[in-house]
């Protein structure tokens, strides 16, 4: 079946919308028997805009406040010329009551419905930005309503599409197509008005602000492009003023939340779509929300929410403070607080001209000093264990045999994105540089782990003690080394899930119970966990079992066990996959001997790795 056979629509009739980058139209999906809206992205912008690159971020999306892709097709269409092309094309949900503009018109402003699909906006942004997902061109054109069974609900579209910026500029990231009217300032001036110098998520918390304003006041805050205004006038006024006093006429919560929103520097601004969601729900008073949100300055000069200067709004109310019960004194208590008190200074009085002899301290007693470890490292003292097993299913793991370890350190929690982060910014490349490996890839964005903006590997929103992901072999190998370490030998990474000398023979990495110590597909909700967050095992080491699987060094080989030397083995010679151990947050329980294996260039959301360092004594 053919593109035009499964999708029928009217080009005429069926025309739902167009944009700087596409047009939109009705369809019915003649094979699932449902109606769809198919994007079409113009031609000649296809090579600016990484289409495809974009909404693989977000096709795998589900969210009742996200307009969804179901598909992405490559459609062949003639040009001007007659000269044929592809077009990209993305199948998405059809969204039956158009913009929020033009819906909250036809409801007559009413208020209530109004508070009810920003909170809906709020609770997308919020999803999007737990994905790394900064949406950076919110707009009311951008947001959509549908009506269904439940009532009206309005979606989030256009987001993520990037356009590339010229080669001649010398930059090969991506840099978003905003809407001028509704841009934070960050986004013309990264360096003064970011978070500590970055584009955030917080960047679309501004737009919110604006667009929040313009739908109550059918005014634009900033200025609109046309007549006499121009671009460079509305760039100034966003960057110019604090925040007009418009904003001090709006209801409440709204004006709340406007002003929540509309903080020029980012590190001052409000944070998370969940905060405004609790102002917007009443949760937090205007005040406390001036208070959390807005810089000192703006508070003192009576900018912000707890601003004494009228509003010009009928029946705003303030909340009385709950009365706080005084619990009653009695008197004997009182009458032997004081005598207690005389007594003291009494005998402070009596003794205060004698000369106390000075007390000798007892001679302490030999210590042996511990080693000083490198911080987050784990000391594994060396010794012998039965390495493998018999069972049947890993037959990959058999047969069981006796290995002795040497001492060795090991970090305590899986690498994090944080640390990732600090070392591909200081490293300055995603590749690597030099040596027998140089060219290889070590790490690709991922809503779970790093994203870039800006040209900074940045972890995703609020990602920053969850463990990298989407890092391949190579990536951790380098990282490892670049800290003066290595990746673990398999065997030491079992000797160390085993809990090394203080083994309690345990089937998990500290339990026989997996739910107390690891992240699995039937605990995780279908997604990594911040490190360090369950039980650890016997040598204070976590999440050896599950949350992400684990590079090793080693290299796999089928018969590797039947050979394998007795102390201090390193897998096969050669081969074409490398160890990873433990289990992930997508997969069951495994237990300690579980093996599996991969390519060293694969990358996954469920694939990490620890660093392990040789022992050194004085």
């Amino acid at each position: 079946m053919t593109f035009k056979e499964r999708y029928l629509y009217n080009p005429k009739k069926d025309l739902l919308g167009k944009g700087g980058f596409s047009q939109v139209y009705k369809a019915q999906d003649v094979l699932l028997d449902r109606v769809v809206a198919l994007k079409f992205f113009y031609n000649t912008e296809q090579g600016k805009y990484d289409v495809l690159s974009e909404i693989r971020k977000i096709i795998r999306f589900n969210h009742p406040n996200i307009a969804m892709y179901y598909d992405v097709a490559m459609v062949e269409t003639p040009d001007f010329h007659g000269d044929i092309q592809m077009t990209q094309v993305g199948i998405m949900e059809y969204i039956n009551s158009g913009e929020i503009r033009a819906y909250l018109k036809s409801q007559h402003n009413d208020l209530g419905l109004f508070k009810k699909l920003l909170l809906d906006v709020l609770n997308g942004l919020d999803f999007l930005h737990r994905n790394g997902i900064i949406h950076r061109d919110l707009k009311p054109q951008n947001i959509l309503v549908h009506e269904g069974d439940e009532g009206p609900v309005s979606k989030i579209a256009d987001f993520g599409i990037s356009k590339n910026l010229d080669a001649s500029s010398g930059n090969s990231s991506s840099q978003v197509m905003g809407t001028i009217e509704y841009m934070a300032p960050e986004q013309f001036n990264a360096s003064r008005y970011g978070l500590e110098g970055r584009i955030g998520t917080n960047l679309d918390l501004w737009s919110f602000g604006v667009m929040t304003y313009e739908l109550l006041t059918d005014q634009s805050l900033y200025g609109k492009r046309g007549g006499n205004t121009s671009s460079e006038q509305i760039m100034s006024n966003i960057l110019g003023e604090e925040i007009p006093p418009e904003v001090d006429r709006l209801p409440e919560p709204f004006r709340a939340v406007v002003k929540a929103c509309l903080v020029k520097n980012a590190n001052d601004r409000v944070k998370s779509a969940r905060e405004l969601v609790a102002i917007l729900e009443g949760n937090v008073s205007s005040e406390s929300a001036a208070t959390k949100v807005l810089p000192q300055h703006m508070i003192k000069k009576g900018t912000g929410a707890s601003s004494s200067r009228s509003s010009g709004v009928v029946g705003r109310t303030t909340a009385k403070p709950p009365d706080i019960a005084v619990p009653k004194r009695r008197p004997w208590v009182i009458w032997a607080i004081v005598a207690l008190f005389l007594s003291g200074f009494g005998y402070w009085l009596l003794n205060r001209y004698e000369v106390i002899a000075p007390v000798t301290p007892a001679k302490p007693s030999p210590v042996v000093e511990a080693p000083v470890l490198p911080a987050g490292m784990v000391l594994v003292e060396g010794g012998k264990f039965m390495m493998g097993s018999n069972v049947k299913g890993e037959e990959d793991a058999a047969p069981r045999h006796e290995v002795a370890v040497s001492t060795f350190l090991l970090g305590d929690h899986e690498v994090t994105n944080q640390e990732y982060a600090d070392f591909l910014n200081k490293y300055g490349s995603d590749r690597i540089q030099a040596n027998d490996y140089a060219g290889e890839l070590l790490l690709e964005t991922h809503p779970l782990g790093l994203i870039k903006v800006n040209n900074l590997w940045i972890p995703g929103p609020g990602r920053e003690e969850y463990p990298v992901v989407n890092v391949t072999w190579f990536g951790a190998w380098l990282y490892a080394q670049q800290k003066g370490g290595r990746l673990p030998s398999e065997a030491e990474w079992e000797y160390a899930a085993r809990g090394g000398p203080k083994s309690g023979g345990y089937r998990f990495s500290g339990d026989n119970d997996y739910n107390n110590i690891a992240w699995n597909e039937a605990n995780s909700k279908g997604e990594t966990h911040p490190v360090k967050q369950k039980k650890p095992n016997e040598l204070g080491i976590y999440d050896l079992n599950g949350n992400v699987y684990e590079w090793c060094q080693d290299w796999f080989g089928e018969n590797v066990y039947k050979s394998a030397t007795s102390k201090d083995p390193k897998g096969a010679t050669n081969g074409e996959s490398r160890i990873m151990r433990g289990g992930s947050w997508s997969v069951p329980a495994q237990s300690i001997t579980y093996r599996d294996y991969d390519a060293p260039t694969r990358k996954t959301d469920g694939l990490g790795f620890r660093v392990a360092m040789d022992y050194k004594t004085k």
